[in-house]
């Protein structure tokens, strides 16, 4: 019995993680997006 929620635990801990990193990754990439807007139109202000 501890195994299986032992191994459940885990699992939904390693899925948290790779969600965390894809949007820490999603973030940096609309970061640079962003920069890359407000390097060629100066005067825009982007709302996120």
């Amino acid at each position: 019995m501890n195994t299986i929620l032992l191994i459940s635990i885990l699992s939904i801990l390693s899925s948290l993680a790779i969600a965390y990193v894809s949007f820490v990754f999603a973030k940096s990439e609309e970061a640079k997006i962003v920069n890359e807007i407000q390097i060629k139109y100066p005067n825009t202000i982007y709302y996120g």
